[in-house]
């Protein structure tokens, strides 16, 4: 196996046995000086090979290493698609968009907004009833963050809508008025609610973002995102445009 390091260590070798040449053709040198210069030669010659050797082998326990962690993300794709089911595709799209917009509030808040919580949507299948088992917290929005300038709770429930999808069931969320009211009779904070919805482009990329209060969804049923202009916070392709005045919070 030819690396960067044995062309280098080979023309210093190479080096070595043109002054060797050049020493035994020399009319003065002795024998002992001549003996002296093989002796080192064969001891430099043992240790390029034994470098060669341990390089090689760390080679091989760098291909073995890459083949042991291959095998552990299959082994971790076929857990998650147990856990997640039927749903595996959708889960990785909303897990895309979901970290694009964590990135998104980082860059736009600048460590103003700290995200505390971020839902793992954990789930496994009971053995006796094979139901779908999973945390209630898990129903609650994806994203929380805590506003430190204004001392409040921002919770973000993401959606990608792909393949040019531009209508939201309103059904979904309005159960997330229960959970705003428990946090605002049991604790000391009130919650807001936005969707945040991206649209066309791709989940770790869309073209546009809305961020829509909770508030909007109690008097519709369906929303649709080409009647929502003033919720529309990102939009555009190559160059994104924020667009500062319609963001909520």
């Amino acid at each position: 196996m030819q690396t960067k390091y044995s062309t280098i260590m080979a023309k210093k070798k190479t080096e070595f046995e043109q002054l060797l040449n050049n020493l035994m053709n020399a009319p003065k040198p002795s024998k002992k000086v001549i003996a002296r210069l093989k002796e080192i030669f064969n001891q430099q010659e043992q240790r390029i090979e034994q470098q060669e050797q341990q390089l090689e082998q760390k080679t091989q326990r760098t291909e073995q290493l890459q083949e042991e962690i291959e095998s552990i993300r299959q082994y971790y794709q076929q857990l998650l698609k147990q856990a997640v089911g039927a749903n595996y595709e959708n889960y990785l799209i909303g897990y895309d968009f979901e970290q694009y917009v964590v990135r998104w509030m980082d860059e736009y808040y600048d460590d103003k907004c700290d995200l505390i919580t971020w839902q793992s949507d954990k789930s496994t299948i009971s053995h006796v009833s094979h139901k779908r088992i999973c945390a209630k917290w898990n129903s609650f929005p994806d994203l929380w963050y805590f506003d430190e300038t204004k001392q409040k709770l921002i919770a973000l429930e993401c959606k990608y809508k792909s393949n040019g999808k531009l209508t939201i069931d309103a059904h979904k969320y309005k159960d997330y008025k229960d959970f705003t009211r428990f946090m605002r009779q049991n604790t000391k904070w009130d919650v807001q609610v936005h969707i945040m919805v991206g649209s066309r482009g791709t989940a770790d990329d869309p073209d546009f973002m809305y961020c829509i209060p909770l508030d909007y969804f109690e008097n519709h049923d369906y929303v649709d995102l080409r009647n929502v202009p003033q919720f529309k916070i990102l939009e555009g392709n190559t160059y994104k445009r924020i667009l500062t005045n319609n963001i909520p919070f």
